[in-house]
């Protein structure tokens, strides 16, 4: 049974560079993609998946509040958090908030 995967960028280029990177094998399947945070909540609740690969910084909600949010209904997704920017401060605060890892782009 796969992995199913929720990616959150708001740039469709990351967006559809992971898409083709976790497509490759058979091992995730990709239930759903968000531009913004507010889009992401939304489909977490509705898609539920397993893991939620999201960017930190984005208009509107940002990622850490996307956290935030997701402890408060107690949403089950492990999130992997995905950022531009190499500061200890962000995936500090992240990993505070229920992120389970994160990767560079």
């Amino acid at each position: 049974m796969p992995i199913t995967v929720l990616l959150v960028d708001d740039h469709n280029i990351i967006r559809k560079g992971i898409r083709a990177l976790l497509e490759k094998g058979t091992d995730f399947q990709i239930v759903g993609e968000a531009n913004s945070g507010e889009k992401a909540l939304a489909l977490v609740q509705q898609a539920q998946p397993d893991v939620m690969v999201l960017d930190v910084v984005m208009p509107g909600i940002d990622g850490l509040e996307v956290l935030r949010q997701m402890q408060k209904i107690q949403s089950p997704t492990r999130v992997v958090i995905l950022t531009g920017y190499p500061d200890e401060a962000y995936v500090i605060d992240a990993m505070k908030n229920g992120a389970y890892g994160y990767v560079l782009k």
